[in-house]
């Protein structure tokens, strides 16, 4: 919403607070649930000297991206933190293949996705905050006070009844939150040429199952990693389907500088298939 104001006083800015404290928590379809407020200011075009402030509710929602078979080939690159060959809480229906050749890789690498958990959500509250004046003997803003806001979490329900939960914090959803990061499918991260990881690898996910099976090669005598190698997933899974043969994990190593051990199974999870481990040429 906007609001034009005339410039013959120092004015308040800005105007509307109500628009978001009578609608916050609530739904609203095509948008979502009112989780928070932001605001703009600027002169009116043409000359004509007026103020305009507007004002913005903001709305939030958990949906569920989905893709099919992923690929990912990175040469001579630097990787600021972690990498994945999967989605940050996104569904993967399909295989995750991956390949690090002569990469700088600071944090661990994953061929599976990134935590399947709930991530909190900052709720502003309806405590209007200190407005900002305009001062136009000086053509400056005064500081803004700074908005408060509650941590939320999403919580999966069957049926949306209400959409939010103010006594346990909670905003409700009805995607399945156990798909969110995962891999439907199987994964293969291949590390080669003079890559360097500062952390682990994973053939899994982080906090993010792989329902399928999983494979991590390492092939190279210029590769250096500062971890541990894990055929299964951190703090996650590698399921499989019933009556499917997968659920496996194998790690294959033939060349490289490993600082810490390797196994074939997970970090705090479990493998539902047969965890397989070759060091030297098989």
């Amino acid at each position: 919403m906007g609001v034009e104001v005339s410039i013959s006083d120092d004015l308040p800015y800005p105007v509307g607070f109500a628009s978001y404290s009578g609608r916050r928590l609530k739904y609203e379809q095509g948008y979502g649930i009112a989780t928070g407020y932001g605001f703009e200011y600027f002169f009116e075009a043409g000359g004509q000297g007026n103020l305009i402030s507007r004002f913005f509710v903001d709305y939030s929602s958990l949906s569920l991206a989905t893709v099919r078979n992923v690929s990912n080939t990175l040469e001579e690159c630097s990787i600021l933190n972690d990498f994945y060959g999967g989605g940050r809480q996104g569904y993967v229906n399909g295989n995750v293949t991956s390949t690090l050749s002569d990469c700088t890789v600071n944090g661990s690498a994953f061929a599976g996705g990134y935590t399947g958990r709930y991530k909190e959500t900052p709720v502003a509250t309806a405590t209007k905050p200190e407005y900002s004046t305009y001062l136009f003997h000086m053509g400056v803003f005064t500081p803004f006070g700074k908005t408060e806001n509650e941590t939320y979490h999403w919580e999966q329900v069957p049926t949306l009844d209400s959409y939010s939960n103010a006594n346990t914090k909670a905003l409700f959803t009805t995607t399945d939150m156990s798909l969110m990061g995962k891999v439907n499918g199987t994964t293969s991260l291949t590390v080669e040429g003079k890559t360097m990881i500062e952390g682990s690898v994973f053939g899994g996910g982080n906090q993010a199952d792989v329902n399928g099976s999983t494979n991590v090669v390492i092939v190279s005598d210029d590769t250096e990693i500062a971890g541990t190698v894990f055929g299964g997933g951190n703090e996650s899974n590698v399921t499989k389907d019933t009556g499917q043969a997968s659920g496996n994990t194998r790690v294959t190593i033939t060349g490289g500088s490993i600082a810490g051990d390797v196994f074939g199974g997970g970090n705090k999870g479990n493998v539902e298939g047969n965890p397989h481990v070759t060091v030297g040429q098989e």
